[in-house]
């Protein structure tokens, strides 16, 4: 048998880098399922990624795995020194190295760039990347949960007085929508440790490439944003698993105004809104050092489905 090699990925590389990653992520049924124009711009045309903190592993001209470091230059004006790992093996050739030594490479990236954090996060109960966490230390630092609600009931809610909702579609956003939803986005979650400061060309790119529903809706008092709920559907991903789930991808409300029933209209609207359009299944995602927001949604019917965590190693 030839032995593995490892290189930097090139542009032609993607359509067969997608395959391995689509292939790695089944045994995490929750991740969603990459598409070659959203992956392209996430990558080679993405301010934030460096081809020289990537490489794939390949024999005999076949790419077994595929990994890297992400550095974000948001997070290090903000005086933080982390960088992000990921690492996908295609599952006929776990266990051989190769997760091993894309880590190990990344991990040298992140050390020459002088970042003191290295970050990873996975679902529980992945084995094999339990395995590679354990050989170079990488310690659990906190648990995000994720949730399910497969039922359309919902509790009586009076929603606040004045309230109003501006909705949008993000594939035809304009602008305006977008600078109102990075400015309240960056407010909103300011004070998580592991939040990247978002910007108006990430919010473009995203407008650009995503191959999914993408529904915004803010909240309105007295004609200033206060709250948001993204909903998405992704459409790939159900048709691959025959299934009709959507995702509240993002939610919060602005300082100064939570704890008034803002939070939970906007959850209603959203779950409305996916069963609108088809869907029997809702997922969301939360971190435990977010416990109002878990209250919020188990109050109108989720329940805990999955477990992931954010994992650390110092460098």
């Amino acid at each position: 048998m030839s032995s593995i090699e490892y290189r930097h990925p090139r542009v032609e590389d993607l359509r067969v880098i997608l395959g391995v990653i689509n292939a790695s992520n089944r045994d995490n049924p929750l991740w969603e399922i990459h598409e070659e124009d959203e992956f392209r711009k996430n990558t080679f045309e993405h301010e934030e990624w460096d081809v020289e903190g990537h490489w794939v592993a390949e024999r005999g001209g076949k790419l077994l795995g595929y990994g890297g470091a992400r550095i974000s230059k948001l997070r290090q004006q903000a005086g933080e020194s982390d960088g992000w790992l990921g690492v996908w093996v295609h599952p006929e050739e776990r266990a051989r190295g190769v997760e091993n030594e894309i880590v190990q490479r990344s991990v040298d990236y992140l050390r020459a760039k002088g970042i003191r954090k290295a970050k990873y996060f996975d679902l529980k109960g992945t084995d094999w990347r339990d395995t590679v966490r354990h050989d170079f230390g990488f310690s659990a630092v906190h648990r995000q949960f994720f949730l399910v609600k497969t039922d359309k009931e919902l509790p009586e809610f009076e929603p606040p007085e004045g309230l109003k909702f501006r909705d949008f579609m993000l594939s035809k956003a304009k602008d305006k929508q977008l600078k109102d939803l990075v400015t309240l986005e960056n407010d909103v979650f300011s004070e998580d440790k592991n939040y990247a400061p978002n910007t108006m060309d990430s919010l473009r790119k995203w407008k650009e490439s995503s191959p999914n529903m993408v529904r915004v809706n803010f909240a309105v008092m007295d004609d200033k944003v206060v709250g948001v709920c993204i909903s998405e559907i992704e459409l790939t991903y159900n048709k691959v698993h025959k299934i009709d789930a959507g995702w509240i991808r993002l939610f919060g409300v602005a300082k100064g105004h939570r704890n008034k029933g803002i939070g939970k209209a906007l959850l209603h609207n959203g779950m409305r809104w996916h069963w609108d359009k088809g869907m029997d299944t809702l997922h969301v995602g939360v971190d435990e050092w977010n416990p109002p927001a878990e209250r919020v949604y188990r109050s109108v019917g989720f329940k805990v489905q999955d477990e992931g965590a954010i994992w650390s190693l110092d460098l």
